[in-house]
């Protein structure tokens, strides 16, 4: 593979390219080549409709990471995961925790949940995943981690191969998230790990929902929400969390304390995060569908055939 391009400048215009959305044939193709590479694909007419499915994946009472991800809020499944009270939303209880003298037991945590539910910022035509990481924190679980992985994809991350994967990271969505970083943390952000997933030897544990619609990072309002969501939604817990904690840090950085950062953001009542409930099983399956055949669960919305 070449060298990977230079990173774009924060201040450098993105491509519109790479925002553009993917006709039906590429979507065919690229679930495709995920069925044929050991991923269970499935598809989506909008946000709303992923959201849904990602409910129906996901097992009552289980461990659910999700990954940060503008994907996530935008459709509403970072909000489902952490307020519904359905699951017990790991990102929450790892909030909660003293990152001094539990530093050990939120790294097995956060390691191996019974699902990671998150996004790519590009997906091949050949199949392949791509995930950049400014911490890398994330890509554990992905690879080998989690039990299960459920991907978010909006249809304008597919591109034609891991080359052009490449240049929407570095072009596209590096300049995005550094701004939204910046504005949110008072931090860069940086390409520093990339994952690229090219074939899952297990069936069944990684899902990808590919939703006919634009996701993520493609327009972005002046307060970092993404503006495709039809309705003004609230930022996620997790999101308030990492914005109050960013401004309490930055406002109190040469302030002596004996206490956690985020003891000082005022905690909810106790809910399902904080209390132990049996899991149940994990999904089950019937295995893959033949190669060239994409497992295709297709949702609409209200009033359509």
């Amino acid at each position: 593979m070449p060298e990977p391009p230079a990173a774009a400048s924060p201040d450098t215009a993105v491509s519109p390219e790479f925002a553009e959305l993917a006709s039906g044939e590429r979507i065919a193709t690229a679930a495709a080549a995920l069925e044929h590479n050991g991923i269970r694909s499935l598809l989506a007419d909008t946000g709303a409709d992923a959201r849904d499915l990602v409910g129906s994946l996901l097992a009552d009472g289980a461990e659910v990471y999700n990954n940060t991800s503008q994907t996530l809020e935008a459709t509403g499944v970072a909000d489902e995961i952490e307020r519904s009270g359905r699951y017990q939303p790991l990102r929450l209880r790892l909030y909660r925790m003293d990152r001094e003298m539990q530093r050990r037991e939120m790294r097995a945590l956060a390691a191996s949940p019974d699902y990671v539910v998150g996004s790519v910022h590009a997906l091949t035509e050949g199949g392949s995943l791509l995930i950049a990481s400014a911490s890398g924190s994330q890509l554990g679980p992905l690879v080998s981690g989690a039990g299960h992985v459920i991907l978010v994809i909006g249809a304008q991350k597919i591109v034609s191969d891991v080359a052009a994967g490449m240049r929407r990271i570095y072009e596209y969505c590096y300049p995005l998230e550094d701004a939204r970083a910046r504005r949110a943390y008072g931090v860069p952000s940086g390409v520093n790990n990339i994952l690229i997933i090219n074939k899952v030897m297990t069936a069944g544990r990684v899902t990808a929902i590919i939703v006919n619609e634009r996701l993520g990072f493609w327009s972005m309002n002046r307060v970092g929400v993404p503006s495709t969501w039809p309705e003004a939604r609230p930022l996620s817990t997790s999101r308030r969390i990492r914005s109050a904690t960013a401004m309490l840090a930055r406002s109190q950085s040469n302030a002596p304390t004996s206490r956690p950062i985020w003891a000082a953001y005022p905690r909810r009542s106790p809910s399902s995060c904080l209390v132990p409930q049996p899991l149940p099983g994990h999904l089950g399956g019937s295995g893959h569908a033949a190669p060239g055949r994409p497992r295709i669960a297709r949702v609409r919305g209200p009033g359509s055939s």
